[in-house]
């Protein structure tokens, strides 16, 4: 079974929690949206990379809640090898706990500042799939 999050999406989320008709539906609201044409298709394997052994749990639990929504099966690499999700870690000033979300046609990149920010971007990113396992 195949799920698609329609629209390239790169989400920002910090502090603030504003809304608007052109947000996706995620709590808390982004601070930050941009959309653009275009959709991510997970296939029947779905390979999740982290660039950090600090991030192994958080890649577990996202491979664990896909294979039960979107029903695929899932690979996880502590390298990145083009695969479909990267999980990282930022080294900038943001505040912890936000991450930046980016969903194009080939991939999606998870970058959270410090594991809180990874885990938060984790579930917009649930928030997504399953707004789309509930259109399909």
């Amino acid at each position: 079974m195949k799920h698609t999050i329609i629209a390239v999406l790169t989400v920002v989320c910090l502090a603030s929690c504003s809304s608007s008709a052109d947000r996706p539906d995620i709590i808390p609201a982004p601070k930050e949206v941009e959309v653009s044409s275009g959709e991510f298709v997970f296939g029947r394997t779905v390979k999740i990379a982290y660039t950090s052994e600090d991030l192994a749990p958080s890649a577990q639990y996202l491979a664990c809640d896909l294979e039960t929504v979107a029903g695929c099966k899932t690979e996880l690499s502590p390298v990145w090898r083009n695969d479909d999700i990267m999980l990282s870690l930022s080294d900038d000033n943001a505040p912890e706990g936000s991450y930046l979300l980016e969903i194009t046609s080939k991939e999606i990149r998870i970058t959270g500042n410090g594991y809180s920010g990874v885990v938060n971007g984790i579930a917009s990113l649930r928030q997504l799939v399953y707004g789309a396992s509930l259109n399909s």
